[in-house]
């Protein structure tokens, strides 16, 4: 039952307004948390929780961190699930995902998957303190929606420490944004399906043709089951598939090397998000080797994954070359099939990709050449197809990235064109599709931009503006429901408006934005308790406090959110000892009270931040 790793080829599915609200909701809660946390997701979906595990494994595995999912095939598969919780690799996971989206059929009451969760949860109820102290990540128990109001009743106790609580609706098929070489839609219009084959049918057609021994088509269905499987997110039987269909593919005589190719690659994925990154580099590297002359669009995932694959392990030269090999085939693609959604979306992202890692080794001017044409690429999808949130949003994340190259290269005016032309395109898509949650976000975060932009262009009046305004934004959606998300736009927001007031000299209004940034980073302590994330933002928080405190000469205040500061900090070291970056701020806190103490007269105090201070 148990698997390390997702995997990060999954089909990302479009979750639709409210899941991407949900998603960006748990995302959040990963970003911050350092230690144990615990969460609910409620759907009715297995593929939408199989989509919010893979995107929440992503963001792990760019942090090295492990995600671990136990998933019972059966009601009475449940009772291993505790057993697995304290386990090893849960232990030392980044979050361990109990997923069991499983209905009972009409008429029992209640079924077995009923009477399982039941069960599942009075054990956990029962071992909550056991639980926290062993795991030293997330926890998220994935059940459908009827499981929420038994959770409340047979672990009351479990349920009273949860983090957060996501309802996950099934994956609507509307617009999204493409994954490469994947299903693509715009709109409500479907541009191309390519559904994922049943693997249970599959695997029952290759025992079939196993039995009469047609060794070919036994293993065309072994290669589709691991398909499934994989889109499923069972991995175990996915790599248990690719690896029976290339064991078969060697024994058949004239095998072709691009079919041992495919193979060897499917092989690849499957091991990737099993967690076996040693054997999927191997593999995907002997399939690149062995691939068709031909162009394939597939050729392309298997580029893009030995570029995951060398990111990983920090190996920036063979990520590059890796994806500067996937631009000159999405370049053949175009011109052989002429241009489509897909070929134009395929060549943008390799582009994109091939940006990204240039960037990553310091080669700007490149970088910034390549999300430009990826950008050109895409306003030509836009041309063709006309305007969808997801095309206009896609031009918008390009932006993004053209305004970052472009800052980093010294064009301050360049990267403030970007930012306010991404800004344009996220007030369309509020426009033309109206005012959800998301988008409205979504140009929140743009006017963010837009303002950080021209502040580091030294136009401090532009970057008041934005950032008021997105503050009356962050406002609105704080109104629409208290989120983790919510409550950190407000608190970046309001520490930008501190900042700028601050360094334009006003200092009641840099004073008023800091205490309710201060507020926000209380409330965010009170959702998410004394994680190290929470406790550096009070700091944060507190330390502006103080400046501004002391700005206005207003000493007795300024010693009282030093003192603070020096509190939390001791539980920063306390909780890390280890952690010179906690000895630091600790250290900064207490000298500066040395001399505030100092200067008030209060020399005891003051003896005592310095002796302290000096132990550190």
């Amino acid at each position: 039952m148990r698997r390390h790793g997702l995997d990060a080829e999954h089909r990302d599915d479009p979750l639709g307004p409210k899941g991407e609200a949900e998603w960006d909701r748990l995302r959040r809660q990963i970003e911050m948390s350092d230690g144990f946390w615990l969460g609910f997701v409620f759907s009715p979906s297995p593929r939408a929780v199989a989509t919010l595990c893979a995107r929440s494994d992503r963001l792990l595995r760019a942090r090295a961190r492990t995600t671990v999912v136990l998933r019972p095939e059966t009601a009475d598969a449940m009772g291993t699930v505790l057993h697995g919780l304290f386990g090893d690799p849960a232990a030392v996971a980044g979050c361990t995902w109990v997923d069991a989206v499983r209905s009972d059929p009409p008429g029992s009451s209640p079924g077995p998957w009923t009477s399982a969760w039941d069960e599942l949860l009075l054990r956990m109820n029962e071992r909550r303190d056991a639980l926290r102290r062993r795991l030293s990540g997330g926890l998220i128990l994935a059940a459908p929606p009827a499981i929420k109001a038994r959770a409340r009743d047979a672990a009351p106790d479990l349920w009273s420490v949860r983090s957060l609580v996501l309802e996950l609706p099934a994956i609507a098929r509307a617009y999204a944004d493409f994954p490469l070489g994947g299903v693509r839609l715009m709109g409500q219009a479907e541009v191309s399906v390519d559904p994922a084959p049943d693997p249970e049918l599959a695997l029952a057609e290759a025992k079939r043709r196993a039995e009469v021994r047609e060794g070919r088509t036994t293993i065309a269905a072994l290669d589709r089951a691991a398909e499934g499987f994989l889109a499923q997110g069972r991995i175990a039987e996915a790599v248990a598939a690719a690896r029976q269909a290339l064991d078969l593919l060697r024994g058949v005589p004239q095998t072709l090397p691009a079919d041992v190719a495919a193979a060897l690659a499917r092989l690849a994925q499957a091991e990737h998000a099993d967690g076996d990154d040693a054997a999927a580099a191997e593999h995907i590297a002997q399939a690149i080797s062995l691939k068709a002359s031909d162009p394939d669009p597939a050729f392309l995932r298997w580029y893009d994954l030995s570029g995951q694959l060398a990111l990983q392990r920090a190996d920036l030269g063979a990520a590059t070359r890796a994806y500067e090999d996937a631009v000159p085939l999405a370049r053949r693609l175009l011109g052989m099939r002429g241009e489509s959604p897909q070929t134009l979306h395929d060549l943008a992202v390799s582009l994109t990709r091939l940006g990204d890692a240039r960037r990553e080794i310091g080669e700007h001017e490149a970088a910034t050449a390549a999300y430009e044409e990826s950008m050109a690429l895409d306003r030509r999808v836009l041309v063709l197809h006309g305007e969808f949130p997801s095309t206009l949003r896609a031009i918008a994340i390009d932006l993004g990235h053209i305004a970052d190259a472009r800052s980093q290269q010294g064009d301050l005016a360049g990267a403030v064109a970007a930012t306010e032309e991404a800004l344009a395109l996220s007030r369309r898509v509020l426009k033309l599709y109206g005012e959800s949650r998301p988008a409205l976000r979504d140009v929140a975060v743009s006017l963010i931009a837009v303002g950080d932009a021209h502040r580091g262009a030294g136009n401090l009046t532009a970057a008041t503006a934005a950032y008021e305004e997105a503050l009356l934004l962050g406002r609105r959606l704080l109104e629409g429901g208290e989120t983790s998300d919510t409550l950190l736009d407000l608190s970046a927001t309001l520490q930008r408006i501190g900042d700028v007031r601050l360094e334009t000299g006003d200092l009641a209004a840099a004073n008023a934005a800091y205490e309710e940034c201060l507020t926000v980073s209380r409330r965010l302590q009170e959702v998410h308790g004394n994680t190290p994330e929470t406790l550096r933002d009070l700091l944060a928080s507190l330390e502006r406090i103080a400046d501004v405190r002391h700005e206005s000469g207003d000493l007795p205040a300024t010693a009282v959110a030093y003192e603070e500061g020096a509190a939390i900090a001791r539980r920063l070291l306390a909780a890390n000892p280890t952690s010179n970056h906690a000895r630091g701020e600790l250290r900064t806190f207490l000298d500066a009270l040395a001399r505030v103490r100092h200067v008030l007269g209060d020399e005891a105090a003051s003896r005592a931040a310095e002796n302290e201070a000096s132990t550190l």
